[in-house]
């Protein structure tokens, strides 16, 4: 049974500017053409865990309805110790009736072709945001691994082919007995969170959550109704600082003053766009020299650019409110070709990729700049230990530099990092511990809170926090755990909801929106 039409959600005004008013009326949609719809359920439901769990990477849940089985998210597994599962899933393929992807980051999508190769033929169900910035992450894929772990060009076509855009704020009746919702998740362009409803059941699957206070998109959705809630964790009960901009530009302004350049090592999707963005307002603020050049020289990442570009209408006011707030005077878009040719002009700042210097044309640019003390490198994201960027974070001057060749050698060399080395919290894309728990507060009650994407620490601890604050049930799944949804008693809310942020007059949140 489909829930009552006057459950209402908390959004922003905002977003009513540039989507439709949330359709109250189900818009029936058939999305498994392939297979006969069930017509009773033959199974209990359930859930199941089949990546990102008590780890970050690999995201990928299995929530079986008892009448369809419908993938959350099919992503790559990234930890060294973890990449043994890539392309080896616990279900069998050929039996899932639906795919719903939360936003575009590998991490939760970048085992779409091995479950394709493996005989997934139905639909991939995404924002169209998600499917343009998809095409260009998977396509990186390919050109880095060059070998059968990437997908392939038929693996892109059959997967392009595929998937169906769904717009935020409408409840999608994909078959009998099965709606679902996307309400804007904040993350990056496109993120989502997943609201299903089956029988009288209601499952709400966060993706990744956006921070307070970002630039370019908007606040996370307010939800406020669901009996089951699976929510991520990559900050555990950590309370994050907040990002500091006008430090960036204090960083960058004394480097181009002694007559040096600036590198940082940025991912292709969501942090390059935040930087283009940060640095526009800094120019625009005198907070910087006018006259520094700015690089961006990640093929991949000016495509992720392009399609920010083209999607204005999910903006925030302030950056709607922006021309063109991915151009601006002095900012150049180019090869890693060219870019390196730029090497000894001063008062340079180049974005470029791997944001972990592993990849891609950072670690060239590293080779390059790190003889000179005048130059600076700014971290502005998470290192993994095991990467060159880890290794530099974490206190080591003396390092080995590896990039691959035009003819697909792999030189190194061993090089003193006599550069300065700043890092700068707070440009993370999730939200943090404090602000996950208050969003988990929102909700009335709960039958259980599933705390997944973080790791094992991280993870645990925001459970107990969870029930510590609001007295739901939460726990920390484990790798491959499937958990029965028919046997958990509803759990009312411990105190009263947390305040909501102080959105300005035109950001007003409004709880009739829906």
């Amino acid at each position: 049974m489909i829930p009552a039409t006057t459950e209402f959600m908390a959004t922003r005004v905002t977003r009513r500017q540039f989507l439709k008013r949330a359709s109250l009326v189900t818009l029936a949609m058939t999305l498994q053409p392939w297979r006969a719809v069930r017509a009773a359920a033959v199974r209990p439901p359930s859930i199941k865990f089949c990546g990102a769990a008590q780890f970050v990477s690999g995201t990928s849940h299995l929530l079986d309805t008892g009448r369809y089985r419908v993938l959350l998210d099919c992503g790559l597994f990234m930890e060294p110790e973890n990449e043994q599962f890539n392309g080896k899933f616990s279900f069998d393929p050929q039996q899932i009736d639906l795919v719903i992807l939360s936003h575009a980051h590998a991490d939760h999508v970048g085992n779409l072709h091995h479950l394709i190769r493996q005989g997934y033929r139905g639909r991939i169900v995404t924002t169209d945001a998600t499917r343009d910035i998809f095409d260009t992450v998977a396509g990186n894929m390919m050109d880095r691994k060059g070998d059968s772990r990437g997908p392939s060009k038929e693996d892109l076509e059959t997967i392009a082919a595929s998937f169906k855009p769904v717009p935020y704020n409408t409840k999608i009746q994909v078959v009998d007995n099965l709606v679902m919702r996307y309400t804007d998740a904040g993350h990056m362009l496109g993120s989502a969170f997943v609201e299903l409803w089956f029988d009288e059941t209601k499952f709400v699957f966060s993706g990744d959550i956006g921070p307070h206070d970002a630039p370019i998109l908007c606040e996370p959705s307010i939800l406020q109704r669901a009996d089951y809630l699976a929510i991520e964790s990559t900050y555990g009960d950590v309370t994050r600082k907040k990002e500091d901009w006008t430090r960036l530009g204090t960083i960058i302004r004394e480097t181009v003053e002694r007559g040096g350049s600036v590198l940082i090592p940025v991912f292709a999707a969501e942090k390059l766009q935040r930087l283009i963005y940060r640095i526009r307002q800094l120019k625009q603020a005198e907070l910087v020299p006018k006259n520094i050049k700015v690089i961006s020289d990640s093929s991949s990442g000016n495509e992720i650019t392009e399609v920010y570009r083209r999607y204005a209408d999910y903006y925030d006011p302030t950056a709607k409110s922006l021309t063109k707030p991915f151009d601006f005077p002095g900012f150049y878009e180019m090869s890693s070709r060219d870019s390196l040719a730029t090497h000894g002009e001063p008062g340079m700042i180049y974005l470029s990729t791997s944001g972990m210097i592993d990849h891609a044309t950072s670690p060239k640019h590293l080779a390059a700049m790190c003889d000179d003390p005048r130059n600076t490198l700014i971290f502005v994201g998470y290192q993994s230990p095991h990467t060159l960027g880890g290794q530099i974070y974490a206190g080591d001057r003396n390092v080995s530099i590896s990039w691959e060749a035009s003819d697909g050698r792999e030189e190194h060399v061993r090089k003193d990092i006599k550069m300065r080395v700043e890092k700068l919290g707070g440009f993370s894309g999730h939200a943090d511990g404090a602000q996950l728990v208050d969003w988990v507060g929102n909700f009335p009650k709960l039958k259980q809170v599933f705390v997944v994407h973080g790791e094992k620490t991280r993870a645990t601890d925001m459970a107990r926090q969870i029930h510590d604050r609001w007295g739901f049930p939460a726990m920390a799944p484990t790798h491959f755990q499937t958990i029965n949804l028919d046997r958990a008693e509803t759990v009312a809310r411990r105190g009263d909801a947390p305040a909501l942020p102080q959105f300005t007059e035109m950001e007003r949140y409004d709880p009739q929106d829906f």
